[in-house]
């Protein structure tokens, strides 16, 4: 049987034990709005015993343990969908600027252009001797190889937009796999008494959400609690308290130039082609493949045009009785520095309009007719449906883009929605508990001043 002093003890731990449970449901309605909190719940364990008839019955309670309420499998989930969703954000983002530069709602656009300068040469096979005329064919072309030139230029800019991205992202990535060996040491430090890493793991659960929204990244914690975090190829980036920084190269990739690979820092071994997830994933694509592919087509476009204009006005014959020469500038003939042939600009006469020296405009109507050469571009497109389809295509990976963006933030909020359930704070259920847990607390208090009255009176039969 339980002394008195014995129940006392007991009561003792029990009023430890309901404010613990009070203090523990204080922080979670305190972290109600918290980013990433995971509500805790005290686990309440029996202690000491008494023999009753050869039996040993519990008589006391502690709380032996914080539990956090977790969900694993919903954690991957939802660090695999934030690395798909960082992905297509950071392409959206990035090619909504390549459909601004390729806005052809207004006659400024490539296509316009392109429109003026046939209907140009059309004006002066009508009147091949007319210096108005001639002057208004160099003023379009020049208008139309400006347009290119900053279409193209601009396309470059977002390449280099994306190499800029990209070295501010790998400053975040380090910082979050420095955070997160950081944190691994500090769980190392806390142990595992009664939920002190609780706070910790959070916040490492944090860091790693960020890290995949960044870079598609491979984790698994060990069994001593600590997270590691890898690269798909096995390259470690975090092993218990240790990481390894990421860097851009110092020197310029050889199949890519100006631009530099993503390697560890102490190796010279390209990431690039292992990175292919998160914004550092997209931010790589636009840069080595997508808007380069752009840039491609567009260099095609204005190679073939420099080159199939130069050699119809190679057919015919300037107001001098000359053979024509270059009409655009043939070692010019990339989107970036494609231009009219400075010596015809500056001399109306070197345009070679005539078929003969007779002076008619027989080779100015054969230019105008490659506007409608189907085979000019790829053996399949006319010039300007050249344009249209490369147009129509940017257009098309940014509806994509803008709808993956869409889809992936539905499934995020979906998932969060189901984190929130598991571990997220619940104010009516919390209030619930406080109040259980203080009735509880009251009921001891209770007992506990009972018994103080049963040892008063003990005391006074004494005297």
């Amino acid at each position: 049987m339980m002394s008195i002093i014995g129940i006392l003890d007991t009561t003792k731990l029990a009023l430890s034990s309901f404010q613990a449970a009070i203090d523990i449901t204080g922080s979670n309605i305190s972290n109600v709005n918290t980013p990433g909190y995971s509500r805790q719940r005290p686990v309440f364990s029996s202690v000491g015993s008494i023999d009753v008839r050869a039996a040993k019955i519990k008589v006391g309670v502690e709380v032996s343990d914080v539990e956090r309420i977790y969900n694993n499998f919903l954690r991957d989930q939802i660090n695999e969908r934030s690395s798909v969703t960082g992905y297509y954000e950071a392409l959206s983002t990035s090619l909504e600027s390549v459909e601004i530069i390729f806005d052809e709602t207004s006659g400024s656009g490539i296509n316009g252009l392109l429109n003026q300068f046939w209907n140009a040469w059309s004006d002066v096979s009508n009147n091949p001797e007319g210096q108005v005329e001639r002057d208004a064919l160099i003023s379009s072309a020049e208008s139309l190889c400006a347009s290119i030139n900053d279409y193209g230029n601009a396309l470059e800019s977002v390449r280099e937009d994306a190499e800029n991205n990209i070295q501010e992202t790998v400053v975040e990535i380090n910082n979050l796999i420095s955070s997160i060996a950081d944190v691994n040491r500090k769980i190392r430090e806390a142990g595992s008494e009664q939920g002190n890493s609780n706070i910790l793991q959070d916040k490492r659960d944090e860091y790693l959400k960020e890290l995949c929204s960044t870079i598609n990244a491979n984790y698994f914690i060990d069994s001593s609690g600590a997270l590691n975090v890898f690269l798909p190829n096995g390259e470690p980036l975090v092993e218990k308290e240790f990481s390894w920084q990421l860097r851009l190269s110092s020197e310029t990739s050889e199949t890519n130039p100006p631009y530099h690979h993503i390697t560890k820092v102490g190796s010279s071994d390209s990431l690039d082609e292992v990175i292919t997830g998160g914004k550092i994933g997209a931010l790589l694509d636009v840069r080595d493949m997508i808007v380069k592919n752009y840039q491609d087509n567009l260099d095609s476009f204005a190679a073939g045009l420099v080159t199939q204009i130069n050699d119809q006005h190679h057919q015919g014959y300037d107001q001098y009785k000359n053979i024509g020469s270059d009409f655009f500038d043939p070692t010019a003939t990339d989107s970036k520095s494609m231009r009219v042939n400075s010596e015809l600009a500056a001399d109306l006469k070197k345009i070679a309009a005539s078929s003969s020296i007779l002076g008619d405009g027989a080779n100015a109507v054969q230019i105008s007719a490659l506007k409608d050469n189907e085979a000019a571009m790829n053996g399949i497109f006319t010039f300007n449906n050249y344009v249209a389809s490369l147009i129509g295509k940017i257009g098309q990976d940014v509806a994509d883009a803008k709808t993956n963006v869409e889809h992936q933030n539905i499934v995020m909020s979906q998932l969060d929605r189901q984190r929130e359930g598991i571990s997220g704070v619940s104010i009516d259920e919390e209030m619930m508990k406080l109040i259980q847990y203080q009735m509880g607390y009251n009921a001891a208090g209770r007992l506990c001043s009972i018994i103080n009255e049963m040892l008063d009176t003990l005391i006074n039969l004494g005297r």
